[in-house]
């Protein structure tokens, strides 16, 4: 069934832009998407909007991607020829660069640009934005990374969860908290601890050890993310027990408070060490409480799985924190994902060195989305008004957090003119991108993850507005254009057009069409020396001092545990 809906019922601008977007995508060719009912993928794009009105023919989508798959630092190319990050969101973002080269272009042959004002001495040679120009990013999904770890979707009832929590038991027979767990009689403390291996053990802790402690009978917990042996797959179930008139008595040298766990809110906070105790005194209860939830049933009275509770566990993410950080505690609940630590994508077997979609975007909203190279012609960074996502799980807090806190404390005093921490403005649509694995496994009538069978797609598309009557469109597979056979691979033909070394050839020939003397300051050393055409892609990056300066100055104040590339490895290719 088609998720577009027609434009008159579309008002909300997070719909528009949304419905143009899916629209967009479905009138591109059908090669490079996903197959049908086998496959999923995700999109993004940038769309042009210009200000003086609110109808859609004012919104314009210019760049697009899709893909959800990066390769790891064994096939990066020394020479910028694979695009190492095919997640969509990087994909829409290059091709955006491109579409900014095209009209660069326009600019300095005289022909007139939709975008940018014409360069002046005032300026430094350089270009501006018009007023009346922004642009929105549109994801039909959560970034990767920190923005998309948040709590799931909570449902509170005053009814007994008996029911679901039965149906917990049947799901996971093997999970270690229902196969270890055991509740003990008498003024007892449960005490949860945390440590690093993945495991979860229960003991007893009586006589000497009791006595020198003051407490009876006490179980101590160490709390991992349960793994079933049957389907050898880590699972996000957690469960607690909320005592009505308890309270927290003991967490080492940390304050504790039970309203804490009654809310829902960080059961073992992030930043403490790898090692925490949480203690809570409860009342005398059964040897096994679901026996007593039947007697307690049977004459009218609270069950005890009543005032049981599930532990809130939190969407997570397949990417890694960078080594030589803050890692994961990988505890159950809100406790498995570390917070606003900087995190790497995901590979097949190897680790790779793309830094998370979150990361990036955090990056573009102080350092703009230009990059380096398109800075020597523009005279302000270039910031998304808007982020938009789609239909899918998703939180404002988890963005803003991810997006922008992380560098909102940055003082834009320590930064070139034109720099600053921007907050753009996060919003959701109501509508669904079809080709999502959400869409696709509802489609197919499937409901858990465990019967799903279908793949993210191997395929990424690329597509730009250029001054072609469709644009231009590329599809890329493993870092290459597709249909490039293999004694093709080392050849111009192989590249991706959003390549590095693709990049810096449109940077060269943009800049062999600027006349001399309205060449932008920053650019006219490169023709000294040995001259433009042996100039590096790193050469080419570090002559934009104001760009370079600005990250120099993020990366040391906020962003210091970014994994940066080898330059003389991966950027001395001309």
């Amino acid at each position: 069934m088609s998720q577009f809906m027609e434009c008159d019922s579309v008002t909300s601008l997070q719909d528009r832009i949304a419905h143009l977007c899916y629209n967009h995508y479905a009138h591109l060719p059908k090669k490079g998407k996903p197959q049908k009912n086998k496959e999923w993928t995700l999109m993004a794009a940038v769309v042009l909007q210009k200000q003086s009105g609110n109808t859609e023919s004012e919104l314009k989508v210019v760049s697009m991607g899709t893909g959800s798959k990066c390769l790891g630092e064994s096939r990066m190319s020394e020479a910028g020829e694979v695009v190492n990050d095919s997640h969509a969101e990087v994909i829409a973002r290059r091709a955006f660069l491109l579409y900014l080269y095209e009209e660069l272009k326009q600019v300095y042959l005289k022909e007139g640009s939709e975008i940018f004002t014409e360069p002046s001495n005032k300026a430094g040679y350089r270009c501006c934005l018009k007023p009346d120009i922004i642009f929105h990013f549109f994801c039909s999904h959560t970034p990767c990374g920190d923005a998309s770890i948040f709590p799931k979707t909570e449902v509170h009832s005053e009814t007994p969860l008996i029911k679901d929590c039965t149906n917990i038991r049947k799901r996971h027979s093997q999970d270690a908290y229902f196969q270890e767990a055991k509740v003990v009689k008498l003024d007892d403390v449960v005490s949860v601890s945390s440590s690093r291996d993945n495991t979860l053990s229960c003991k007893e802790v009586d006589g000497e050890e009791s006595k020198n402690n003051n407490k009876k009978d006490a179980l101590s917990f160490t709390c991992h993310d349960s793994v079933s042996p049957v389907e050898g797959k880590a699972e996000s179930i957690a469960v607690k027990f909320v005592w009505p008139g308890t309270h927290a008595v003991d967490r080492n040298d940390h304050v504790s408070d039970t309203s804490r766990w009654e809310h829902h809110e960080d059961v073992l906070p992030l930043g403490q060490s790898d090692a925490q105790t949480l203690s809570v005194r409860r009342p005398k209860v059964a040897e096994n409480v679901y026996e007593q939830d039947k007697a307690q049933s049977d004459h009218g009275g609270q069950t005890m799985s009543g005032r049981m509770e599930c532990l809130r566990d939190v969407h997570r993410t397949g990417a890694k924190c960078v080594p030589g950080g803050h890692q994961d505690l990988h505890l159950s609940g809100e406790g498995y994902h570390r917070l606003g630590v900087l995190r790497t994508k995901p590979g097949r077997g190897e680790r790779t060195l793309s830094m998370s979609c979150s990361d990036k975007m955090a990056r573009w909203n102080v350092l703009g989305c230009q990059g380096s190279l398109l800075s020597h012609f523009l005279e302000k960074p270039l910031y998304f008004e808007t982020v938009i996502i789609g239909k899918c799980p998703w939180s404002e807090e988890a963005l803003q957090r991810a997006l922008y806190n992380r560098i909102s404390a940055f003082s834009t005093k320590a930064l070139p003119g034109g720099f600053y921490p921007h907050c753009p403005k996060f919003l959701q649509s109501s509508l669904q991108f079809e080709h999502s694995c959400i869409s696709v496994e509802s489609n197919l009538g499937i409901d858990t993850v465990d019967d799903s069978h279908i793949v993210p797609c191997a395929s990424s598309i690329v597509w730009y507005s250029s001054h072609q009557k469709d644009g231009k469109l590329e599809v890329i597979v493993n870092g290459r254009r597709q249909g490039v056979t293999k004694k093709d691979m080392n050849r111009l033909q192989a590249r991706s057009c959003i390549s590095s070394s693709s990049m810096l050839v449109q940077f060269k020939e943009l800049l062999k069409q600027v006349p001399q003397n309205v060449q932008p300051l920053s650019v006219r050393m490169l023709d000294k020396g040995k001259g433009l055409d042996k100039a590096t892609y790193d050469q080419c990056k570090k002559s934009s001092v104001h760009y370079q300066t600005a990250w120099s100055q993020l990366f040391q104040a906020q962003l210091h545990t970014w994994l940066r590339k080898s330059r003389d490895k991966y950027y001395s290719f001309a």
